[in-house]
């Protein structure tokens, strides 16, 4: 098993991002040979901060400042939301992301406009969203794609 760490740091652009370093060295040949592999973890590390923040709130109550109990009531907001989403309805959500119109959604998964009219006004509804263009914030703020 090769030896592996996270690393923290930043992209050309300054993003934070996360990468997990394995080194593997491989002896058996007449010169050795290292190899590093680094993989994109930023996603997990910020999976696995939410699952934190939320088990500590659920365990301590109150978060130290009053901006993480926000932060922590509006990741289980959307987590619940997202839950109470059927798989159709995100798929909707994402093509409309995409920038395919309601006909367009409609061709491409095999319904009629007027179903695609019903995801579309079902879901608006059970995120508390009121127009398509928050519709498609939501898909971007919430990484959907």
């Amino acid at each position: 098993m090769p030896d592996d760490f996270d690393l923290l740091t930043h992209t050309r652009e300054g993003k934070d991002i996360w990468l997990n370093v394995s080194t593997i060295v491989l002896s058996e040949r007449r010169k050795p040979l290292l190899v590093h592999l680094f993989r994109d973890v930023t996603y997990q590390k910020h999976n696995e901060d939410v699952v934190q923040n939320i088990l500590n709130f659920l365990h301590m109550g109150e978060p130290p400042n009053g901006d993480g109990n926000s932060a922590i009531r509006k990741v289980i907001c959307r987590e619940n939301a997202l839950s109470a989403l059927t798989r159709r309805e995100i798929e909707v959500l994402q093509f409309l992301a995409e920038g395919l119109s309601t006909v367009g959604i409609a061709q491409r998964i095999g319904v009629s406009a007027f179903t695609v009219r019903n995801h579309v006004r079902n879901t608006l509804r059970k995120l508390n969203l009121h127009s398509k263009a928050q519709a498609i914030s939501f898909v971007f703020t919430n990484h959907l794609l």
